[in-house]
């Protein structure tokens, strides 16, 4: 009776062992099915070439001239005009959001056996302008809406809301239109003029001018120098003023010497070579000073290829930003 007694204490103990390690199996699989992990990988699409960029950028620049003609036909009570400039400006934005650069985003997420995988394209509605490409600058309307807005907040001219002068606000090494919401701002105004509410239509179309987003480094501040010089440059050459075009590249020069300075070393070598390039396409610049240009052959083969080299140089000055 003892030994029987002695071998069922033992089973028991067996199976109670048993039971432990089984509950214990089971608790770490239902830990390990409720478990979750998830990655995100971006990659860029393909860069927009620098006659793209630019392009990209009047679009932009043009949805804000539109929407400025807007409101000056409302302060007119010209109904009509201004739902025709709308409607441009809406086009303008369909254009943007068809060109806007695009990101590959691809998604993995997994629960024990259930997965999600997911992969697509996202465009950026954020377009950069480059006010030096226009020959009538689309921003002078933006300052005046943001100074506005900053005065009916109770903000004096002379200061800001970050405590600093609102002219010193204003300035910029980058600007840059939100598509997106310039578009939600279009339609609400659209339906306010065909409602005929004239102020709450340019209520919204001020608010598109609000939006736009300015963005200050001082160190970007050369690099702001060098890009709108190469444009000046490039427009200068197109128009044989050969003077004026030189000017522009010493002043591209010298600005891309003060960048250099506090530079990274990683670039330094990239800087050098532009700099050389810029300083070589000032000399055939003066050499072509003062001779008579009759024909497309009185131009050195140099010359007639600059303007694209200068949108190259351009191209990749913007992409230090």
């Amino acid at each position: 009776m003892k030994k029987s007694k002695r071998f069922g204490i033992a089973v028991c103990a067996g199976l109670l062992s048993t039971n432990v390690f089984a509950a214990s199996k089971q608790h770490n699989q239902k830990k390990n099915s409720s478990s979750i992990s998830a990655s995100v990988f971006t990659k860029p699409g393909p860069k927009l070439s620098s006659q793209e960029a630019q392009a990209l950028s009047l679009t932009a620049g043009e949805i804000i001239r539109e929407s400025d003609l807007a409101r000056r036909d409302l302060q007119d009570e010209n109904l009509k005009g201004a739902k025709s400039d709308i409607g441009k400006a809406l086009i303008l934005v369909k254009i943007a959001e068809r060109a806007a650069p695009k990101t590959v985003l691809e998604t993995k997420i997994q629960s024990g056996n259930l997965s999600f995988t997911d992969k697509r394209e996202v465009p950026n509605y954020v377009i950069p302008i480059y006010d030096e490409l226009e020959d009538v600058s689309v921003l002078s309307p933006v300052f005046a809406a943001k100074k506005r807005a900053a005065e009916k907040q109770g903000v004096s001219s002379g200061e800001g809301p970050m405590g600093i002068g609102l002219d010193e606000e204003m300035l910029q090494t980058k600007v840059s239109l939100d598509v997106g919401l310039a578009k939600s701002q279009l339609l609400k105004a659209k339906k306010a003029v065909t409602a005929k509410k004239i102020k709450m239509a340019d209520r919204r179309l001020e608010r598109l001018e609000t939006d736009v987003i300015f963005s200050y480094a001082q160190e970007d501040q050369p690099l702001l120098t060098v890009r709108a010089n190469l444009i000046l440059a490039k427009k200068a050459i197109l128009s044989s003023r050969y003077q004026e075009a030189q000017a522009a590249l010493d002043d591209a020069h010298s600005a891309l010497e003060e960048y250099a300075k506090s530079a990274s070393p990683s670039r330094l070598s990239a800087i050098n070579r532009l700099e050389e390039k810029i300083k070589d396409l000032g000399l055939q610049v003066k050499n072509q000073e003062g001779k008579k240009v009759k024909s497309p052959k009185d131009v050195s083969p140099a010359l007639t290829a600059a303007p694209n080299h200068l949108d190259l140089w351009w191209n990749k000055v913007r992409g230090w930003f």
